[in-house]
């Protein structure tokens, strides 16, 4: 069965979108670049070619930081509508293995898989109630994960 769609967190993971890229040392004039991108028509109508789904303009986008010890539990995304996240990492390209912060997934057969934070890359979760996903525990003191989702809604 699909994991409970509760979210328990630890540690202060989550800040403002702003802050998260100012502290990323991105200026405020990437910021709303960025954030014109995910919400605007531009990546949008990409996705949707890509997926052949149709999505509404109204993007809800947050933004964290995992500190050494945060985590996530496993949960199902129910955002009204959502079909899609896109996440975006933005923290600074050293991590290594063994930094933990892996992006976990945990399907309705059982199937574990885990995807490793990579600087400057993209990863699309399809929203699904059979799909559980995860943030593995930050280990390394020096290392924040840091990320950008937009969440997008059938039309």
């Amino acid at each position: 069965a699909a994991a409970s769609p509760t979210v328990v967190e630890t540690g202060d993971i989550r800040y403002s979108t702003t802050e998260v890229l100012e502290e990323g040392g991105f200026g405020t004039e990437a910021v709303a670049r960025l954030t014109e991108f995910l919400v605007g028509g531009e990546a949008r109508h990409e996705l949707e070619r890509l997926t052949g789904i149709a999505l509404r303009g109204d993007v809800l986008v947050n933004a964290t930081r995992y500190h050494r010890g945060d985590f996530l539990r496993a949960h199902v995304d129910t955002y009204d509508s959502g079909v899609l996240s896109l996440l975006l990492y933005l923290h600074q390209p050293d991590w290594a293995e063994g930094d933990g912060g892996l992006l976990g997934f945990q399907g309705a057969d059982g199937v574990r898989d885990t995807l490793p934070p990579r600087h400057n890359s993209m990863v699309l979760l399809p929203l699904r109630p059979d799909l559980a996903h995860c943030v593995t525990t930050v280990l390394r003191p020096s290392f924040v994960r840091s990320s950008l989702i937009a969440h997008y809604r059938a039309a």
